[in-house]
């Protein structure tokens, strides 16, 4: 044995294994459903504080818009985790060759979606869509298959609708102020954006068509049925690294902002950091953590919640009528991701600078 040998041995029996942050780390990719916007600032924070390095992730967070989008890179083995409709993963497992993925992680916790327009425009009902032009992020995304299903169950086509993809962000709100489209159907933190525009600024009016739909969840952090049996210590890391960032950003959610920006400093800026604030706080209220699940596992799914989604589905026609979304939960993982010192987290939070 070499001396060099030696040495290694007397240090490793010295001071015990290897400590986690210098072990070879596991490479898996996170994708963004919306893009690099504020929606998903618990990825941003779990990535920023070392969450993800905590549990031994070298994570990749990858822009993939769309459910749709999200799956065509999980079938090409270019996603690990992604936050999917859950009837988007019911209908894969109905199709020959579709992609079987489980839902292991409730990371919204009512509907997403929202259709939204100028208060002056002529859609009062749902039924009023017919004839109009409404604009969605893009046809890849559940905002799209939202709002078909709203119109269809209002009588209305997607052929009687003009159907005009608007992306995310600015473009959409440039969209919607300049009276391009008639509606809007995206997902709340765009909605809340045109909302927060409107309360500011006072140029224009912006109301919600207030629908049943809202009220149910309909997404979740979906992996392949593989990775669920033969990556379970992987998921289970990347998903607690998110839930720390969930606590980071419950906790203070102004800090919160301010660790984003070491990511992506031309998305959180000192001039917009009180709108951003508000978002942040709608968000945690309507749909990350609302009142009645404050004491639930982080992540856990209400499965009665769940059963409301199932038959607005099934009504849409989204899914058949033997299809059962709790085929597709699997509440597994929750536990153990829930297993970590959650007010070590919270103190970090609150003494952020």
């Amino acid at each position: 044995m070499t001396r060099m040998m030696l040495a290694v041995l007397a240090a490793v029996m010295a001071f015990g294994t290897v400590p986690a942050s210098a072990q070879q780390k596991t490479p898996a990719t996170q994708l963004l459903a919306i893009g690099i916007q504020l929606g998903h600032l618990r990825e941003f924070v779990a990535k920023a504080q070392g969450f993800y390095d905590e549990e031994g992730i070298d994570i990749q967070l990858v822009p993939a818009p769309g459910s749709a989008t999200e799956i065509q890179f999980m079938t090409a083995g270019r996603g690990t985790l992604g936050s999917i409709d859950m009837h988007m993963a019911v209908q894969q497992r109905t199709q020959p060759g579709g992609l079987k993925m489980s839902a292991v992680f409730s990371n919204l916790q009512s509907g997403v979606y929202r259709i939204g327009m100028l208060e002056e425009s002529p859609i009062k009902a749902p039924a009023d869509l017919k004839g109009k032009k409404i604009g969605v992020p893009t046809k890849a995304s559940g905002s799209f298959e939202f709002l078909r299903t709203v119109a269809k169950l209002a009588g209305v086509q997607e052929s009687e609708m003009e159907v005009i993809p608007v992306g995310f962000g600015p473009a959409a709100a440039d969209a919607v102020t300049r009276g391009r489209i008639d509606a809007l159907s995206t997902v709340f933190t765009d909605f809340n954006n045109l909302r927060w525009l409107a309360q500011s600024e006072g140029k224009f009016k912006f109301r919600e068509l207030k629908v049943p739909q809202n009220a149910w969840p309909t997404n979740a952090m979906m992996i392949t049925e593989d990775e669920v049996k033969n990556k379970r210590p992987m998921i289970t890391g990347m998903l607690r690294a998110f839930a720390k960032g969930h606590v980071f950003v419950v906790e203070n959610p102004r800090a919160a902002l301010l660790v984003a920006k070491k990511l992506y400093p031309e998305l959180v800026r000192d001039d917009d950091v009180q709108r951003q604030l508000t978002f942040v706080r709608w968000s945690l209220d309507e749909s990350y953590d609302m009142p009645q699940y404050k004491n639930q596992p982080i992540g856990a799914f209400d499965l009665k919640a769940w059963e409301g989604t199932e038959r607005y589905y099934k009504d849409g026609g989204l899914i058949g009528p033997n299809a059962k979304v709790a085929d597709v939960i699997d509440q597994s993982f929750i536990a153990e991701v829930n297993n970590f010192d959650k007010e070590r987290v919270r103190k970090m939070a609150r003494e952020y600078k």
